[in-house]
């Protein structure tokens, strides 16, 4: 057992009853659209929904092992998803209601986009080195992204970011910034990723509702 670790016991020994928590800041995250990406014409509404990504991150390793993080990643991930929309659509409502196709044309909306929270995992690990340790963390998120044009739903698709930080620690309680950017990281992911997914669903749909050309009858010569 180091330095590291025999000191790092004794502080915990204290809190044994409440354990040993930290606090997790993730970082705002400001997703671009790819160079020489325009964004999709028209109107449309977007709702994403988030509340469902709150982690208490433990340790995958013995050092630190008595720690875990509260890591809110709701408020970093919902104002990034709203960025991507707001870089790939031209005209973007967001609201906070899944329409239905006729309310979505009644309103005068293209289509709707909906973004829903999917399973999220998380984990931070330490090793040691001579006179401190390096924090190592991983966060992996997994949202829906679904298109609802004025025929129902056209597009479905599973998006998935991964994400990883590091850094240097003299003591468990600075592993959260680790967390933080792996976490930071994963939203960049998948909002980059988003951004393409929602180009490609709405030219599809588009696609699929523009009207076939019209035939013209050929007369048949004698």
């Amino acid at each position: 057992m180091n330095k590291l670790t025999r000191v790092l016991g004794v502080f915990c020994l204290g809190l044994v009853l409440q354990g040993c928590h930290g606090q997790v800041n993730v970082p705002a995250v400001r997703i671009a659209a790819p160079m020489g990406m325009e964004p999709v014409p028209g109107r449309y509404a977007a709702l994403v929904q988030s509340g469902g990504w709150k982690l208490d991150v433990k340790s995958s390793s013995y050092t630190c092992s008595a720690w875990s993080f509260d890591t809110n990643i709701n408020a970093s991930y919902r104002t990034a998803m709203q960025d991507a929309l707001t870089q790939g659509l031209q005209k973007v409502d967001f609201i906070e209601e899944t329409l239905s196709p006729e309310e979505i044309q009644k309103r005068g909306y293209a289509a709707q986009v909906v973004l829903y929270q999917g399973s999220a995992k998380a984990q931070f690990g330490v090793s040691q080195n001579m006179f401190s340790g390096t924090a190592g963390s991983g966060v992996e998120l997994t949202s829906t992204l679904a298109v609802i044009s004025h025929k129902g739903l056209a597009y479905q698709a599973t998006v998935t970011g991964q994400g990883r930080g590091g850094r240097d620690v003299f003591s468990c309680a600075t592993i959260g910034e680790a967390i933080g950017a792996a976490a930071a990281a994963a939203i960049q992911d998948m909002g980059s990723k988003s951004v393409l997914y929602i180009r490609d669903a709405i030219r599809s749909n588009q696609a699929a509702a523009a009207p076939e050309p019209a035939k013209i009858a050929v007369p048949l010569t004698q």
